[in-house]
């Protein structure tokens, strides 16, 4: 996964959807199943402190740990979710920075992360400066993860660990199929590359606006937070976990649930339960997501592989280095 949109995908895979999906199920906004990861891979984060008093990270390890600390600080519901802890968020995520890393300055890498904004990172779909691989593969050169792409977009076929590298989308291009991925700071509204707005700026709909931002009174803008009003449009705070109640129209907080325990939308009592370290199965039951190594399939309502393990010929497979040239 590359480094621009590490963030991102995390607070977007533990609060994007509805809890939960079951018949008694209503459709509260703006919360998500729990996100999965357990256990990783191994070896010490390496960040050391620097003249300044700021951190200098020298490693793939280290910089995994700046970026799950930039996440905890920003939204810290979303590493109990997604990881449980910022060590097990390191773990993970390193697996894939050690695999897609080649070329990449951890320094200045974890230098850029650590000075972004929330907002900025949240609002971005591309690497920081100062995380830009120099040996990054030109479009049609063969990859395993966007990271080892220049444009950031590696292809790959269904159950399979490798791909080709291609060019994203120019802003007015067509879009809209799976293989399709729009510029940085451009979404694919009405199959066109429509480029994102920013706070203050004209809106009709939350999805024109960038980040974590809403369109609210026609502008796009902060959105709310607990006990403020909110549609399925005008989302809640992601950086709170909140999601907006069906029957008051205002933003609450989600509950959180350990493995085995109840997960999903009660409409009874108007709340939402989202899962740690877990996700929320048909049954509206919490279930332990399959470790790397184990026996997968692919398909609605089966296990999954906990990220960024996927699942490859039947099996949970970790990113691997050099695997795909």
């Amino acid at each position: 996964m590359r480094l621009g949109t590490m963030l991102g995908w995390l607070a977007a895979v533990s609060l994007a959807g509805a809890a939960c999906s079951s018949p008694n199920s209503g459709n509260p906004t703006g919360a998500g199943g729990g996100a999965s990861v357990a256990t990783g891979a191994g070896g010490g984060a390496s960040v050391a402190t620097g003249a300044g008093g700021g951190a200098t990270v020298s490693t793939c390890d280290g910089l995994a740990k700046v970026v799950c600390d930039k996440l905890d600080a920003c939204a810290p519901t979303v590493i109990a979710l997604a990881y449980g802890s910022v060590a097990h968020c390191s773990e993970r995520l390193a697996l894939g920075l050690c695999a897609s890393s080649a070329g990449v300055d951890f320094a200045a890498c974890g230098a850029d992360y650590a000075t972004l904004s929330c907002d900025a990172i949240f609002a971005s779909d591309s690497a920081p400066a100062g995380c830009v691989s120099t040996s990054a593969a030109a479009d049609g050169a063969p990859c395993g993860e966007d990271a080892e792409c220049k444009s950031s977009h590696c292809v790959k076929g269904t159950d399979s660990a490798c791909g080709t590298c291609e060019a994203k989308v120019a802003a007015g291009g067509a879009c809209g199929m799976v293989a399709q991925v729009c510029a940085s700071g451009f979404t694919c509204l009405a199959d066109t590359c429509t480029k994102l707005k920013p706070p203050g700026d004209a809106c009709a709909a939350t999805d024109e606006c960038s980040g974590a931002h809403v369109c609210i009174g026609g502008k796009c803008g902060a959105p709310p937070t607990e006990g403020e009003a909110c549609t399925q449009d005008i989302r809640c705070s992601l950086f709170e976990a909140l999601y907006c109640s069906p029957k008051t129209n205002t933003c609450k907080a989600v509950g959180l649930a350990n493995v085995g325990e109840s997960c999903g939308y009660d409409m009874a009592g108007d709340k939402v339960t989202l899962c740690k370290v877990s996700d929320c199965a048909a049954d509206d039951k919490c279930v332990a997501p399959l470790k790397d190594g184990d026996a997968c399939m692919t398909g609605p309502n089966q296990p999954r592989c906990e990220a960024p393990a996927e699942c490859l010929q039947g099996k949970c497979t970790p990113p691997m280095a050099d695997t795909c040239k």
